[in-house]
């Protein structure tokens, strides 16, 4: 709907189509332009926040075979690990969807449901194999490369991994607080929608 929205505002405008672009985007093969991520596909059609698209979706498609392993934890870390010095190697987007495979919502859910969810727990199962693997090698990258700005591959990746180390914390310190003050955030929700058009225009 997001990129139909976009094609809907460039026909409007009388604004080029960019056919391979449209099509690139709507096989779910987008990401930030190549001059923020070595790799890229294609870039984004029309608006940057569109990139999140392809990663969700790979990651939902990814999801089915990977959770028929009885040992589907230890799948997804050798997955990311290798993957992890693949993308030190050779970045490029398929890689690079692999180390940010988002299995660390399915491994907090399960703890979670198992009343195992605590940080000796959470550092076994995701910090290290998960999240510390993929950051240490792409410091190690940043280190290897000429620094131009924290918005650019490798460092930009870094920021993503230390924010998903950094978020994974808080939330496991706020839920030992039983999550004082979450009642506070009740009437986001019902702007939440609002705000989502708003983005949508904002990056145009």
């Amino acid at each position: 709907m997001a990129i139909l929205l976009v094609l809907s505002n460039n026909i409007f405008l009388a604004q080029a189509i960019h056919l391979k672009t449209l099509v690139g985007n709507l096989l779910m093969l987008q990401d930030e332009s190549f001059f923020l991520k070595p790799g890229t596909i294609v870039d984004t059609y029309g608006n940057t926040s569109l990139c999140s698209l392809s990663y969700e979706w790979w990651f939902y498609m990814l999801f089915i075979p990977v959770s028929n392993f009885k040992n589907k934890n230890r799948v997804v870390s050798i997955i990311i690990v290798l993957s992890s010095l693949l993308y030190f190697i050779y970045p490029i987007q398929l890689f690079r969807w692999l180390i940010y495979f988002w299995w660390s919502g399915v491994i907090l859910a399960d703890l979670y449901v198992l009343k195992e969810l605590n940080f000796k727990n959470v550092l076994k199962t995701i910090m290290v194999p998960i999240l510390s693997f993929p950051l240490v090698v792409l410091i190690f990258r940043s280190c290897n490369e000429q620094f131009i700005s924290v918005g650019l591959y490798p460092v930009l990746e870094v920021r993503h991994f230390i924010s998903a180390i950094i978020f994974i914390t808080i939330a496991l310190i706020w839920r030992k607080t039983n999550w004082i003050g979450y009642n506070l955030f009740k009437p986001l929700e019902k702007i939440a929608p609002s705000l989502m058009v708003f983005t949508f225009f904002i990056y145009q």
